[in-house]
C-alpha cells in the first residue's frame, strides 16, 4: 500500500512538473516583432535584414508588398512583408519551411490569451495588443493545419480609426 502511495505521489509530482515546464517555456506576450522586422520599419531597414537570411522573389507592380525567400533561416522557408504608402511596414507574414524547425504555437504567446478560431482542418490564434504610450496597437496570427506547430505566423497594424 505504501509503494501504490509513494508512486502515485512521483507520478503526480512528475505531471505538475511537466506542466510547469510547459508554461514556462511559453512566452507570457505576444512578440513585437517576426524575424526582427518590426512595424513601421523603412523598406531599406527592411531589405538590409532580409538581405542576410535570402533574396526577393517578387514585388508587387505598385511596390508595396514583396515576397522574400529565406536561404538562411531554420523555421521560416519565404516572408511577405507589405508597406504603407510610405512604405513604412503595416505587416509580416512568415510562412513556415517544410521539414524545417516546427514551431509552436504556444511559443509565439500564451495560448490561454489569444483568441481561438478552431476547426478539425484549421488552427487560428490571435492575439491582439492594445495600444499603449510606446507602441500603437497591433495583432499577432498564428495558423496552421496542425493540432501544434504553425503553418504561419503574422504580425499586422491594428486598422486605423480603430476604437478600443
Amino acid at each position: 500500500m505504501k509503494s501504490k502511495s509513494i508512486a502515485l505521489g512521483l507520478a503526480l509530482l512528475f505531471l505538475f512538473s511537466a506542466a510547469v515546464v510547459r508554461d514556462v517555456s511559453a512566452k507570457s506576450s505576444p512578440p513585437s516583432d517576426v524575424l526582427n522586422l518590426r512595424l513601421d520599419m523603412s523598406r531599406e531597414e527592411v531589405h538590409r535584414r532580409l538581405e542576410q537570411l535570402g533574396a526577393r522573389l517578387e514585388r508587387e507592380e505598385r511596390g508595396r508588398q514583396e515576397v522574400w525567400t529565406l536561404l538562411r533561416e531554420p523555421r521560416f522557408r519565404s516572408v511577405l512583408v507589405g508597406y504603407d504608402p510610405e512604405y513604412k511596414v503595416r505587416y509580416v507574414t512568415a510562412i513556415a519551411r517544410e521539414g524545417g524547425r516546427r514551431m509552436r504555437y504556444s511559443e509565439v504567446a500564451s495560448l490561454k490569451s489569444a483568441y481561438a478560431q478552431n476547426t478539425i482542418a484549421s488552427y487560428n490564434y490571435t492575439w491582439e495588443v492594445k495600444p499603449s504610450k510606446k507602441s500603437e496597437g497591433y495583432f499577432v496570427i498564428v495558423m496552421g493545419r496542425d493540432p501544434q506547430f504553425l503553418t504561419s505566423l503574422s504580425i499586422k497594424r491594428r486598422p486605423t480609426g480603430e476604437v478600443d
